[in-house]
């Protein structure tokens, strides 16, 4: 069986787990277009800091 990893950003106010893609970190995360993530459950957004962008490149293997 093969090993899949998920990524996942908590709310900072109700601490629902959001999956994050690889596109995402990729194209939003890593490239500062995004800056923040949408909570669905409580309408929060929670800021991506930037030590998270740069841990994003990383896991992307495309670190600034």
């Amino acid at each position: 069986m093969k090993r899949r990893t998920v990524y996942l950003a908590l709310c900072e106010k109700c601490g629902l787990p959001k999956k994050i893609t690889k596109y995402a970190i990729r194209n939003y995360w890593k490239n500062n277009i995004t800056k923040d993530e949408y909570c669905s459950n409580c309408h929060h957004h929670t800021e991506i800091p930037e030590h998270l962008r740069k841990i994003a490149a990383e896991l992307v293997g495309e670190a600034k």
